[in-house]
């Protein structure tokens, strides 16, 4: 079980605030996808920089199977 953002939020307050989520493979093919990724490699590139300008933005973080989440000493 992962936790979920806001879980992840709730344990580490109050002493840190959540700064900053970003998602993690959300629009990346799943791992045993790789014989179809080698295959289309410029499409797999397309949808890497998608996903690194737009990772940040909501709701992606909470679609991706994993995310960063960045905190802040309170």
């Amino acid at each position: 079980h992962y936790p979920s953002i806001s879980e992840a939020r709730r344990a580490f307050s109050p002493a840190f605030r959540l700064r900053r989520t970003a998602a993690i493979g959300a629009l990346l093919p799943p791992p045993y996808a790789d014989a179809w990724m080698r295959r289309h490699p410029r499409l797999l590139e397309v949808l890497n920089r998608a996903e690194r300008r737009c990772e940040t933005l909501w709701p992606l973080p909470l679609f991706a199977d994993h995310y960063l989440a960045e905190f802040q000493r309170t």
